[in-house]
């Protein structure tokens, strides 16, 4: 792949041909053979000769290039894998499928911050900020003010180990929000689990336009061994800037 290829327009086309040449393959294939429905037989049981008959180009066009009965999609991916995978200079099929639903999250729902989680790295820290407005966030359905029509979006910070990629619990963390002409906001995150794993969330609603994040976390909130004595101990600031 070239590099001219690795940005989201590249990949986009790369997913367009992949898709058209298999369903050409599939269409010329249905024109010059026979097709059987699949069937699947009990267990130690012989498969019974299934009726077989032949489609005509006519039938085909009719039923949008599709043989009655049968249907066509992708896979379900996985869209946080597609976006570790954006920057790749090679795609595994699996891969591509998981860009592809990533991609697609870009604009589902058609809200105004469903943006491209962000990620920065510290000393010690890879911090993933994501941010789900409105009804974006129907994975953590526990949190207060859900229920309502204009609920807030939902703020996730994923603080993983740098040298590990685990995440990192028991650490305080706030985010400060600033935007141009409006009041500075400090919000606390609190520890949860949602559809995405482990992650720092408030539920709050982010200014439209730009504007800035910015993360603090403090020294974690217990006892650390040895191995890692001092590690966690710091504090971390990390700014996000948001919005066009």
């Amino acid at each position: 792949m070239t590099s001219g290829a690795k940005g989201p327009l590249g990949f986009v086309l790369l997913a367009t041909v992949a898709l058209a040449a298999s369903a050409l393959a599939q269409h010329q294939g249905h024109a010059q053979h026979q097709m059987t429905p699949s069937t699947v037989a009990p267990t130690g049981a012989a498969s019974p000769p299934a009726a077989s008959r032949k489609v005509t180009m006519e039938e085909l066009h009719q039923s949008g290039g599709v043989p009655r009965g049968w249907k066509f999609a992708l896979p379900g991916g996985d869209p946080m894998k597609g976006r570790q995978v954006f920057v790749a200079d090679s795609l595994s099929v699996a891969q591509l499928i998981d860009l592809v639903a990533f991609l697609q999250s870009l604009t589902a729902g058609g809200h105004a911050h469903a943006a491209a989680p962000a990620e920065k790295t510290t000393e010690v820290y890879t911090v993933r900020l994501d941010y789900r407005g409105g009804g974006d966030h129907a994975g953590h359905e526990g949190h207060a003010g859900h229920g309502a029509a204009a609920a807030p979006g939902h703020l996730m910070v994923f603080v993983l180990d740098r040298a590990t990629g685990e995440p990192v619990a028991y650490l305080p963390v706030s985010a400060t929000i600033r935007a141009s002409g409006k009041p500075v906001r400090r919000v606390t995150l609190s520890p949860m689990v949602g559809g995405q794993g482990f992650h720092y969330g408030v539920n709050v609603t982010l200014p439209d336009g730009a504007h800035t994040i910015t993360l603090t976390i403090g020294p974690i909130g217990v006892q650390a061994m040895p191995a890692v004595k001092g590690r966690f101990a710091k504090p971390a600031t990390i700014v996000f800037e948001r919005g066009a």
